[in-house]
């Protein structure tokens, strides 16, 4: 299972007339694959505040290598084995800091971290040969990424510090005087790229199910809760002709800049609009909607709240269909391994919930109790093939891994490839899925 996600990165690079620059991120599946395939383009690499790190992988960097942490942060591996491999790198210690998913972390540390950054680009410009490029200062697109070109000099590549580059714009300028800096978004980098593409293959069947249980008609005026970079309200735009004006809200201010971004990109921000805000407490009047739909997202806030403030914002007779997670029921996965190692890696669940959110069946009790009519309940199964879902079922590697020791993650993998090699490997989970209709 070899994720897809950013492969082609050094497309752009080549694109824009670069072999060779500076980077910095912060997550591994944006690094991860070109220091992987082209470990040539890469100059030096600054990881800020990393949420994982294969100290392994980044050994052979050396002194070209710069690591800014969180002193409060206790397992991250780069840190864990700095000494043994990484100790010729430059370790930077932001003092009682522990950086959560969603912080800005430069809006809260980044003087320290463009001081730091500047130092160690500064030294490593008189030992790394990195050649000076002449780009337009302008805005672009390739391949599926966003690009924007600023300054002059050796090249820099920010990538996202979590879900969107313009938590870079407060260094910028400070950059910029010494470096063409380049920061990249789009469907194909960060936590985005996962999200793009978990709305295709198996998710998205069911998605669509739901869809028509919510019988959208021409010219109705759909709200999406919890829309993430808009994803699902870019296809919903397609999928149903851009005959309906879409509302996506979501309450990370980075996904949204990026679902703005991305709806404009693709020509579809005439009727798709955005706001931020959380589920539970909607920024609209009653009636204002009559479609109110959600994926994945009642998990987070008080998920009674949230049907409450979707029949609220609905119109009577208008519809509300959700997605939630099956986290009652166990995944699948098809491979040949022992009892015990199977029921270990089908019983790990993805992370992140709200103690009043909702990722089992009590979704269909808690529809009745909102007091919808017409309820249609239907739980489904989301298979992911290596053939339509590598990126997810990368993503779900990687959350098993965590539960396993060296031992059962070799033979994971082993009997993963085997099945890969068969045609017979697939994941798959649970999703609870409710429709009803707003009585007035």
């Amino acid at each position: 299972m070899t994720t897809e996600v950013d492969s082609h990165l050094p497309g752009l690079l080549w694109h824009l007339g670069i072999t060779r620059a500076h980077f910095a991120a912060r997550l591994p599946y944006d690094w991860r694959p070109l220091l992987e395939d082209h470990p040539e383009a890469i100059a030096t690499l600054t990881l800020v505040c990393p949420t994982a790190a294969d100290s392994h992988l980044l050994a052979p960097l050396g002194s070209r290598l710069m690591l800014i942490y969180g002193d409060m942060i206790s397992n991250c591996e780069a840190l864990l084995n700095w000494q043994e491999n990484l100790s010729k790198g430059k370790l930077v210690s932001l003092t009682n800091y522990a950086p959560g998913n969603d912080t800005d972390i430069l809006a809260e540390r980044g003087l320290e971290i463009g001081e730091s950054m500047m130092e160690f680009l500064g030294q490593s410009d008189t030992s790394v040969s990195v050649p000076t490029v002449s780009l337009d200062q302008t805005e672009g697109e390739w391949g599926g990424y966003i690009y924007r070109v600023r300054g002059s000099g050796p090249p820099l590549v920010l990538l996202p510090l979590q879900y969107a580059p313009s938590q870079w714009d407060l260094l910028i300028d400070r950059l910029s005087q010494n470096y063409c800096t380049i920061t990249v978004t789009g469907a194909n980098v960060g936590p985005v790229s996962s999200l793009e593409k978990r709305a295709l293959g198996g998710y998205l069947d069911a998605v669509e199910k739901v869809i028509l249980e919510a019988d959208i008609r021409p010219g109705e005026r759909i709200l999406d809760i919890g829309c993430g970079p808009g994803t699902l309200d870019r296809w919903l735009a397609r999928y149903t002709s851009r005959a309906n004006s879409i509302v996506g809200v979501d309450p990370s201010t980075y996904l949204l800049r990026e679902a703005v971004a991305l709806a404009k990109n693709d020509g579809l921000d005439d009727v798709i609009n955005f706001e931020e805000s959380g589920g539970d407490d909607l920024p609209f009047s009653d009636a204002s909607f009559d479609v109110a739909i959600s994926f994945t997202a009642i998990q987070f806030p008080d998920a009674d709240r949230m049907l409450a403030e979707m029949r609220r914002v609905t119109r009577p007779g208008g519809r509300v269909a959700v997605l939630a997670r099956g986290d009652d029921r166990p995944n699948l996965i098809n491979i040949n391994v022992g009892t015990e190692l199977k029921s270990k890696v089908e019983g790990v669940r993805s992370k992140g919930q709200n103690e009043l959110g909702c990722r089992d069946a009590s979704l269909y009790q808690r529809f009745y109790q909102a007091g919808f009519s017409g309820i249609k309940i239907f739980p489904q199964l989301v298979v992911y093939t290596p053939d339509k879902d590598a990126s997810q079922l990368e993503n779900k590697k990687a959350d098993v891994s965590t539960v396993l020791n060296a031992e059962e993650l070799a033979e994971l993998n082993r009997a993963i490839a085997s099945a890969v090699e068969e045609g017979s490997f697939f994941i798959a989970e649970w999703v609870h899925c409710a429709a009803g209709t707003n009585p007035g």
